[in-house]
This record gives structure tokens, C-alpha cells and sequence, in this order.
């Protein structure tokens, strides 16, 4: 899987570089500060941003309906645990399983109204990571809407007269880094969202990104990046 995950990235790394050395230095410059800059910016503000939609509106949603379910199943930890995975949402219940039953079952140990906040607080990370996937792409898209149209503004003003074999090649330099900045971003999404999936591909993707030493790199790089973000 790691070795799928590194020709993936090649090809990106690949197809950016050619479409750097076809555009030139100039757009190709602008168009990786600004992707750069939509892509940390995105991954930063979605994190904030997810995390103020939970609070504000999802918690109590998930505390009320926890409590719904533990309430109507059978008194027994094992009853409850089963009830929970089945009648939680799909993501819900794959981010509990991937936190363990063991772990589930003995938050239920307590009485219902105990019990719910603890089972809602386990799904708080997952959901936001969720939510925090979302935001990125949008949050990216639109800041990239924006990038392209300074660019198109900068490259009319901005050109290089000769140079053609010197344009093209820094063209192609930073493409490069460009596809290693959307190499960056996909893969701390894919690490979001792992704990969301169902077990079997939830450690298929965790192996894919821990099997890769070119994502591993550009994920750890992006996750320096944004700090605590």
C-alpha cells in the first residue's frame, strides 16, 4: 500500500512539474505561493472552523441522541455498546469501533446520564475531523478561485523577457513544489479521515500513509507547518 501511495504521488509530483515547465516561471512561481497559501490557510481555518460547528450546533445533537439510545437498550454495557454502534450514524459507529468496544463498553459501565457525555466527547474528534475534511475542500476551492485571478493579474504584468530554456525550467521547479504542497494536503485529509472509515479500510489507509516515505514527509511537513492548528 505504501508503494501504491508513492506512485500516486509521483504522479502528481510529475503532472504538476510538466505543467510548471509549460507555463513558465512567472505563473508558475505566483501560482505556488498562493497554492501554498490556499492550502495552509484552508487546513488552518477549517481546524478553528470545525471545531466552533460541533460545539455550537453537533454536541448536543450527539448527547441527546446517545442518551436516547442508551435509555431504550437493554441495562447491560455489551447491550448498549451494540445498540450504539447500530443506531448511530456510519461514521459514528466506525470511529467508536476504531477506538475499541473494550473502550466503549467500560464508558458504559456508568449510568446513562454519566455515560452520554463520555461516548459524545469520544465522538468529538472524529466528527470534526469529518467536518475539518469538508471545510478543507471547500475553504480550498474557493480560496483557489481567488489565487487564479491574481495570478492572471500578476503573470500580464510580471514577464520575462528570453530565458526561454531558464523560465521553463524554474516553471518546472515550482510546480514541482506545488504538487508537493497538494500532495501534503490530501494526505493529512486521508489521516482525518482514516479513523472515520470502517476498521479494515481505516487501517488500509493508515498503512498506506505509514508505508509511504514521501507522504509521511510531505504530511509531517504540512502538520509543521501548521503548528497546533
Amino acid at each position: 500500500m505504501g508503494l501504491l501511495a508513492d506512485a500516486l504521488l509521483v504522479l502528481i509530483l510529475l503532472a504538476c512539474t510538466g505543467w510548471g515547465l509549460k507555463k513558465g516561471v512567472v505563473k508558475s512561481l505566483f501560482s505556488f505561493l498562493g497554492f501554498a497559501a490556499a492550502a495552509l490557510l484552508s487546513a488552518a481555518l477549517s481546524g478553528v472552523l470545525a471545531a466552533w460547528i460541533y460545539d455550537a450546533f453537533l454536541r448536543e445533537v450527539f448527547l441527546e441522541r446517545v442518551s436516547s439510545v442508551l435509555t431504550e437498550a437493554a441495562p447491560t454495557a455489551a447491550a448498549q455498546a451494540a445498540a450504539l454502534l447500530e443506531e448511530l450514524p456510519a461514521f459514528a459507529s466506525n470511529a467508536l469501533q476504531n477506538q475499541g468496544v473494550e473502550a466503549l463498553e467500560a464508558a458504559l459501565q456508568h449510568s446513562a446520564q454519566e455515560a452520554a457525555p463520555l461516548v459524545a466527547a469520544a465522538l468529538a474528534t472524529p466528527v470534526v475531523n469529518l467536518l475539518r475534511v469538508l471545510l478543507t475542500a471547500v475553504l480550498f476551492a474557493a480560496l483557489l478561485v481567488a489565487v487564479r485571478a491574481a495570478v492572471r493579474m500578476l503573470v500580464s504584468v510580471c514577464r520575462l523577457p528570453g530565458l526561454r530554456q531558464a523560465n521553463a525550467l524554474l516553471g518546472g521547479v515550482f510546480g514541482f513544489l506545488s504538487g508537493a504542497v497538494f500532495a501534503a494536503l490530501l494526505a493529512a485529509a486521508a489521516s482525518w479521515a482514516a479513523p472515520l472509515l470502517p476498521p479494515e479500510a481505516a487501517a488500509a489507509v493508515q498503512e498506506a500513509l505509514g508505508g509511504s516515505l514521501l507522504l509521511g514527509a510531505f504530511s509531517g511537513w504540512l502538520a509543521a507547518s501548521l503548528g497546533a492548528a
